[in-house]
This record gives C-alpha cells, structure tokens and sequence, in this order.
C-alpha cells in the first residue's frame, strides 16, 4: 500500500508492505513514524486509502467488535443471504473469551450480532479475500434492512452503545446531513469493484496503482462501472426481522 507524505519515510519505497488491514496495529507500534497520536492507527489506514485511490476521505466512522455486536442486536439482528456454508470450528469470541464451534448454512438466515460478525469475521475457511466480500455483504444487507427513519425511537440506545463503543471523526452537525442522505441511497442498487488477484496484483506496483486510481476517478468523475460484481443482498430475506 503507498503510504502519504507523512509517513512515507518509514520504508525506503513508501510503501507498507503487508496488507493494508495490519497498517493499523504496525502504526500504532512505531509512533515515531506515523504521526497521528493515539488516533494514528486510523489516521494511517485512510492515508494509505487515500493514497491507494486518489479521492480524499472525509470521514471515518470506527466500530470495535462488541460495539457492531450490541448494534446489530439493538436493530433486531441482521438479515442475510449466505451463498455458501461457513464453518470455523475455533472462532475467537470478541470479548477474547473463548472459542466457539460456527456453522452458518447457506440460505437467507437471521443472525444475531454475535453470529453477522462471526459471518464477517471468520478467517479459518477461506482467503482474506473471501472475507472480504462477507465483510462487504455484511456492510450491505445492514443498509439493505435499516431505514434510518425508524431508528429514531431506539436512538437512545444506540447513541449510548456508540458512545461506548464508536469513535468518528465527523462533526456532530453533520450527522443529521448524512442521515438524510443515507435513506435516499437505494440499497438494492449498490455495487462494487475488488481489487484483487488475478486482475491485481497482491502487492501493489506503480502500474497497478495507477489502474485503481483510474478506475476510482472513473466511477466518482463518470459513473462508469468496470464489469462490477453485485454484492449478494438476498432478494428472498425480508428487509427487517
């Protein structure tokens, strides 16, 4: 992953050599390096996406793993068309607890927090890359079955689990902008492009680079869609519990 200006010195090449999802724990290991304090695990990981994509972010929002498991129960649980079985015999428990047995069948199912961040989260059956895109169906069966407007009443709850659990760059001011703006989007019409092997190399060189951030500038400048593959929503799952 190319790293910003601020943090480029800290490989001869500028570039972090491991997956971008182990940016975080490497940053915030080497403060010297990676500027940012204690949010500089954060600030790190966007730089590299920004980086990697060429659009700035203006925003983060960060859940931690008990947080996204009291959220999902507060909502009701999430709704979820699982193309394939998912077993892991040893999943880690988010409370570093334990191990459980998981075993989530393929068909449209209902799970609890603790089961949709199992689904997310489970690394023992398949590639990083697998886990990637459960992450990403996961991310959008949540937007397919929420309507922000009939969270409003249990907006206590939540604000209190976020409080604990939640950590955001964003203004407050802009939270009601992005509310609205979230139950126009239609959820049955998200798509999304990986950048993945075999199309993409594991390790990023300049001419990969420059194919996302061509890509990237395409879909935010044009619209223009390169073959996307649609995340699996469930058309036969409800939309609420």
């Amino acid at each position: 992953m190319p790293l910003p200006a601020e943090s480029a010195a800290a490989f001869p090449d500028g570039r972090f050599p491991g997956l971008l999802n182990a940016l975080y724990v490497y940053a915030m290991g080497h403060p010297r390096a990676f500027p940012g304090g204690e949010s500089r695990g954060f600030r790190a990981v966007a730089g590299a996406v920004q980086e990697l994509v060429g659009v700035r972010l203006d925003g983060a929002v960060v859940v931690n793993l008990a947080g996204f498991v009291q959220l999902v129960d507060a909502v009701g649980g999430l709704w979820i068309q699982v193309p394939e079985r998912l077993y892991d015999a040893s999943y880690p428990l988010e409370d570093g607890s334990g191990h459980i047995v998981v075993d989530i069948r393929p068909g449209c199912r209902h799970l609890d927090g603790r089961m949709a961040l199992a689904y997310a989260r489970s690394r023992h059956q398949d590639s990083d890359y697998g886990r990637m895109a459960r992450q990403q169906a996961v991310l959008v069966a949540l937007r397919r079955q929420l309507d922000p407007v009939s969270l409003l009443p249990r907006l206590p709850e939540l604000l209190d689990i976020a409080g604990r659990n939640l950590w955001t760059t964003l203004d407050r001011d802009d939270v009601a902008g992005l509310a609205e703006l979230a139950g126009r989007v239609d959820a049955s019409a998200v798509k999304r492009v990986l950048f993945v092997p075999p199309a993409y190399p594991s390790h990023l060189d300049d001419r990969a680079i420059a194919r996302i951030r061509a890509v990237v500038r395409g879909v935010f400048e044009r619209g223009d869609w390169p073959a996307p593959e649609d995340v699996p929503s469930g058309p036969a799952c409800p939309r609420s519990p």
